[in-house]
């Protein structure tokens, strides 16, 4: 998983924003159960894509400021 990035308020603009990079972003949250099936899917996915496609994920219920990102997203 050392090549997903995680992702808040702080660092969403550079890693996302304003990446040249095709970026997938993943919103999840601990309390979701598809969440939880899907999470390996998406970390073996992005150690098969490593160096060609940024995988990024972001807890939408770890701070109020990553909801307010998700909910900004219509996620």
């Amino acid at each position: 998983m050392g090549n997903i990035v995680e992702l808040s308020l702080t660092n969403w603009e550079d890693e996302v924003s304003k990446s040249s990079v095709l970026t997938i972003v993943y919103f999840w949250h601990e309390k979701c159960p598809w969440c939880m099936r899907f999470t390996p899917i998406f970390e073996q996915t992005a150690g098969e894509y490593r160096g060609k496609i940024k995988f990024a994920k972001l807890n939408i219920l770890a701070s109020q400021d990553n909801q307010e990102i998700a909910t900004n997203l219509s996620v």
